[in-house]
């Protein structure tokens, strides 16, 4: 994404400007992206780690379980309709607490990152709800959107930390050029998320539910 993020950048100057990614710049993300490549595929790589790890996880929802054997009473279970609805409802809050005013300033280009995973995984768990409402997908779409702008900062600001390899004259113009695309998708994300995340949680899920469930009558 560095590679393709420094090439955008590359190909949106105008004829007439000095590139704003110097060449070297490019050789080096290029030459760091055919190493992680390399890395990931080996023996010892996240690729093989994730593998593992995923083979080794067994999930179950709703499975019947023994009496307690001091109380004699059954243990109450959740099903799994309504442990999705708990994962809607957290995966909701989760990203409203990081956009709330009241704590701070947004996120930041640190979080950004964790952020788009967090926005993602509320996307998925509407897309799997999604019965032809047309709201469903204008808010998918609005989701997707969202993680656009969160990725596309996050690799804006990782670009800038990698700009090492240029002189202070070339970093410095690197740097302005990128903070001003950052601060235009920062605009735009605030707008978006404002609208998004206005409600509180319950409200959300309930919102949801009324358009999966069909009209009575």
């Amino acid at each position: 994404m560095l590679v393709l993020t420094a090439e955008d950048i590359r190909e949106s100057s105008e004829p007439a400007e000095p590139n704003i990614v110097p060449v070297h710049l490019l050789w080096s993300l290029e030459e760091e992206r055919g190493r992680q490549f390399a890395e990931s595929g080996s023996p010892d790589g996240p690729l093989r780690a994730a593998n593992e790890l995923l083979s080794s996880v067994e999930v179950e929802i709703g499975q019947p379980k023994a009496p307690d054997v001091k109380t004699g009473h059954e243990p109450r279970t959740s099903s799994g309709t309504e442990l999705i609805r708990v994962g809607r409802a957290a995966s909701y809050a989760s990203v409203r607490a990081r956009y709330d005013p009241t704590v701070g300033e947004g996120p930041v280009d640190k979080g950004s990152h964790k952020l788009r995973k967090q926005v993602k995984n509320l996307r998925y768990q509407i897309e799997l709800l999604d019965t032809g409402h047309p709201k469903f997908a204008r808010l998918v779409r609005d989701l997707h959107h969202l993680t656009d702008l969160l990725g596309d900062r996050n690799n804006l600001a990782t670009l800038a930390a990698s700009a090492d390899v240029v002189s202070e004259i070339e970093r410095a113009a690197l740097i302005a050029h990128i903070d001003g695309l950052k601060q235009a998708l920062q605009s735009e994300e605030a707008t978006l998320s404002a609208r998004l995340f206005e409600e509180e949680p319950d409200s959300f899920v309930a919102r949801i539910e009324a358009w999966v469930t069909p009209p009575q009558g």
